[in-house]
């Protein structure tokens, strides 16, 4: 196919003359950045489509620059419409035209795939995606979390030259990256002469500080947005390397890590789990090339590649030695006793060194980390749930495609491919003390943190299901993208909800809730609170696996029909069926509870949520009001209330004016069940909760978890449960 010579120059004249316009517009606006930059992303993809060979004709050339052209013409007339999310809108504009584009690539990304290794243009798509996104979210979200740590040593690495952190907490340099203060955390050491170093490792830094030199946080988060194109890049090299045959597999499962979430998300964020996942890559790929053609080269890059995990983080001490352990089985002698061998010395060289400057070999770690193994079975098993299927800090969640991830792994195993082994023995020492740490849930991160140093692997995992596609699973996929490009819209829209909430919804849940004035989270699995729907949700996974491994040539011709049929009806279906279906929890602390005074107890960015048990602090004159769908004639409610404070210990019921019942705790006391009932209940009533004493203090009074109702027909004896 001939390439047309002429397209470069044309693109290179429209993005000089769009840069020309920007140059006229006030920086002070939120999407200048974006706008800035969306040019050369154009004209990237655009050189990326020639040197692919695509055939860009005219109309296609049209479509891709008249959108950019009137993307940038009307971003500065945005707001004149009126609309509070007119910048909103403009980004998700953006992402659509971003979707058309590589729609137009993937044939000729799917004939490039058969270069040995895969050509860079699969690091420049998704580099190119993530860099044009990156400064709506840095404009519309300050760092948070670890990120600010990270930036602060980042930045003495860069201008200082050391570690040392007490001189740049005293002049503020914080104020370089954001705007709101932050002090030292908990766990940093302090040096006999003053110093403050952080309790984060300096390698991630180290990386940084040049990019951060040059251009502050946009360098920093630069750089992070190219460690995570890498990945995307290392992948394919990997895949086509272990599955040569699987192009079309490999390019969607590709596709799947690079352009959604949660890599997407970390691409711009100053978090050590995506250096963690190229790195943890990098040693696969090498063990790749070691099984096929020992070379003393690829035998250092292991070796140095192991090393540097527990550099970034201790804890990925268990990340490579478990990619040791596989280097055992597979090189054996005496090249598997060198890597280990060097693995031995560089962790006791950091263990060591944290020794005699920290005073600690484990540095901000104690003996107490060890003490997982005596976590409880509940504790594992929520953790283990979690990872994957909490709505606001689990996989799923996050991307619903992923939930093909639960069939791959079952192909994995109907084909007898190894790397069904290897994934369970690179992933579960790392997961298995992962699990019962649930101080994650209520952490200030995007969701999928921890376990995210595993995602290619997970990827891997789909490569030969979706090679092999069968009608069940072209079914799922388009079940699933289109909730999973919803989701993509609103969290990259939205930057602020990428960090979910932590009383067992997410922010999507949450505004749901709020609109239709019922508890929309009850059909969703949550570890921070354990309810029916965690359960139906596996029980789901495992049948949409059995849906997903089906095939036959009447199912093929008809997928598209059925999933999206399928999704309707369940779209239409969850949303509606919540104020319709009988309350039988009224959980104190939800978004669709109304309140008048008081607060939510504990915080909502508690650590380790799920140890506690949440609840609405009823203080001083406080109420709450809960629409309730009623399932019968009569009513038993259940009030779990304590007190815990001195202050007001009095709460009224009603059901609007028709008074139910009232309690009082007289002295301080533990969670206590107090029942009412049978009680008629008025049709259409509301439920009211009302704690009438005054207080000076708002911080006294009853902490009220949730009303549980039970519902009797007029038929029913009414006698009370003992």
């Amino acid at each position: 196919m001939k390439r047309p010579t002429t397209i470069p120059q044309h693109l290179l004249a429209a993005a000089l003359g769009s840069a020309a316009i920007v140059a006229l517009w006030p920086p002070g606006d939120s999407l200048y950045s974006t706008v800035v930059l969306l040019p050369w992303a154009v004209l990237l993809l655009s050189l990326t489509a020639v040197r692919l060979g695509a055939e860009l004709n005219r109309p296609v050339r049209l479509g891709l620059l008249l959108p950019t052209a009137a993307l940038i013409l009307l971003a500065p007339a945005r707001h004149l419409v009126g609309w509070t999310s007119a910048d909103r809108l403009w980004i998700s504009a953006l992402l659509a035209l971003a979707a058309w584009a590589l729609w137009r690539l993937l044939p000729s990304l799917r004939r490039a795939l058969e270069a040995r290794p895969p050509w860079p243009v699969f690091f420049v798509v998704p580099l190119a995606f993530y860099l044009v996104l990156q400064p709506f979210t840095l404009e519309h979200r300050q760092p948070d979390g670890d990120e600010p740590y990270y930036l602060l040593l980042t930045h003495s690495l860069a201008y200082d030259g050391d570690v040392d952190l007490a001189n740049n907490y005293r002049d503020e340099d914080w104020r370089q990256f954001m705007t709101r203060a932050i002090e030292r955390q908990p766990g940093d050491p302090v040096g006999e002469n003053g110093e403050v170093f952080s309790r984060h490792n300096a390698l991630l830094p180290v990386v940084l500080a040049p990019a951060y030199r040059l251009a502050g946080r946009t360098g920093a988060t630069a750089m992070m947005a190219v460690m995570a194109a890498a990945v995307a890049w290392l992948f394919l090299v990997v895949a086509r390397r272990r599955w040569p045959e699987a192009g079309g597999g490999a390019l969607l499962a590709w596709a799947l890590l690079a352009l959604t979430p949660p890599l997407l998300l970390y691409s711009h964020q100053i978090w050590i789990e995506v250096p963690a996942a190229l790195l943890a890559l990098f040693a696969f790929d090498r063990l790749e090339r070691l099984r096929q053609k020992p070379r003393g080269r690829d035998l250092g890059l292991l070796a140095l590649t192991l090393c540097l995990l527990p550099l970034l983080k201790l804890r990925l001490l268990l990340v490579a030695v478990a990619l040791l352990a596989l280097a055992l089985v597979r090189l054996g002698g005496r090249r598997a006793a060198a890597v280990m061998a060097a693995v031995a010395a560089a962790v006791s060289t950091l263990l060591l060194y944290n020794y005699w400057r920290y005073g600690n070999p484990l540095k901000m770690y104690s003996t107490g980390e060890f003490s997982l193994f005596t976590s409880p079975p509940s504790d594992w098993l929520r953790g283990a749930i979690g990872m994957f299927y909490d709505c606001a800090f689990g996989l799923f969640a996050t991307a619903p495609l992923w939930l093909l991830l639960v069939p791959a792994v079952f192909e994995l195993v109907r084909r007898r491919d190894r790397f069904a082994v290897e994934l369970l023995a690179i992933t579960a020492p790392y997961l298995a003390a992962l699990a019962p740490r649930l101080e994650w849930y209520g952490g200030w991160s995007p969701p999928f943190r921890y376990p995210l140093v595993f995602l290619p692997f997970f990827a891997l995992a789909m490569v030969p299901l979706f090679d092999r596609r069968p009608a069940g699973t072209r079914i799922a996929i388009t079940a699933l993208g289109v909730p999973t490009a919803v989701i993509l819209v609103l969290l990259t829209a939205v930057p602020g909800w990428t960090y979910n909430l932590a009383d067992g919804s997410s922010h999507l849940l949450h505004q749901a809730s709020i609109l239709l004035e019922a508890d929309v989270s009850r059909f969703f699995p949550s570890t921070v609170r354990i309810r029916e729907a965690t359960w139906w949700w596996l029980g789901a996974s495992i049948l949409l696996s059995s849906l997903a491994l089906l095939d036959s040539r009447r199912l093929r011709g008809l997928a598209p029909a059925i999933a999206l049929t399928g999704l309707g009806a369940v779209a239409a279906a969850l949303p509606f069926a919540a104020p319709n279906l009988p309350t039988r929890i009224v959980e104190a602390e939800d978004a669709w509870v109304r309140k008048t005074a008081g607060r939510l107890e504990p915080e909502r960015w508690a650590p380790a949520r799920p140890r506690f048990r949440g609840g609405w602090r009823m203080t001083s004159q406080t109420g709450l009001s809960a629409p309730v769908i009623a399932g019968g004639e009569r009513a038993i409610l259940r009030v779990h209330a304590k007190r815990d404070t001195i202050g007001p210990h009095r709460l009224e019921l009603f059901a609007d004016q028709t008074p139910l019942g009232s309690l009082e705790i007289d002295r301080i006391s533990d969670w206590r069940t107090f029942e009412f009932g049978p009680l008629p209940w008025p049709t259409g009533a509301r439920l009211l909760v009302i704690s009438p004493q005054y207080a000076k203090r708002d911080d006294l009074g009853l902490l009220l978890d949730r009303v549980d109702i039970e519902w009797l027909d007029a038929d029913d004896s009414g006698e009370v449960p003992e």
